[in-house]
């Protein structure tokens, strides 16, 4: 668990390989295996009943030991069916408690998790704690991040629907095949 929990799942057991051109057989593979994981395992938060069931996945390739410390290269699946671009903040926390349950990473060390396109989180575990009856880490992790976009938003004083609304589920998104085996979004 790292904010939410977590398949975290070898890649060297599946036939796929951490390259961007293999995005889409990434994400198909990972949505079945999500939802295999999910039907076996229901993990709960031992203090937030709330935070329940596993709903993001990350695929590994095996660790790398550098100069700047260990270094986990990684492919984080999120739902629904979307690869993340990012090397994921929540993620990177799920595989330092993961390492660190493993004995391969300790109290102090750097750690690296790289995304899916070489960006990066420097993380470190500050120290250990128990949450429920577990075993935790206490995760830090920095990183950057860019400006893609300004929105400004206005609501008009004669709007009867300042707040917005909802008519049932008439916006829902629902997945169609596409052209040569691919997904389209298509609004219903």
């Amino acid at each position: 668990h790292g904010g939410t929990f977590y398949a975290i799942v070898d890649m060297g057991q599946t036939d796929l390989t951490l390259d961007p051109d293999e995005g889409q057989r990434i994400v198909e593979y990972g949505e079945r295996i999500k939802r295999a994981v999910q039907a076996t395992v229901h993990p709960v938060h031992p203090e937030k009943f709330g935070l329940h069931g596993v709903t993001n996945l990350i695929f590994t390739v095996p660790l790398t030991e550098g100069v700047n410390g260990t270094t986990a290269q990684n492919a984080v699946v999120v739902s629904p069916g979307r690869l993340d671009r990012s090397p994921c903040g929540t993620g990177a926390c799920a595989r330092m408690a993961q390492l660190h349950a493993r004995n391969q990473l300790a109290v102090g060390e750097p750690f690296l998790h790289t995304s899916i396109i070489g960006t990066g989180y420097v993380g470190s575990i500050t120290g250990t704690t128990r949450v429920g009856e577990y075993e935790a880490v206490r995760p830090r992790v920095k990183g950057s991040a860019w400006i893609t976009g300004f929105q400004q938003v206005v609501v008009d004083p004669t709007d009867p629907f300042p707040e917005g609304f909802r008519v049932g589920d008439s916006w829902h998104v629902s997945k169609v095949p596409g052209p040569a085996g691919s997904r389209i979004d298509v609004k219903l």
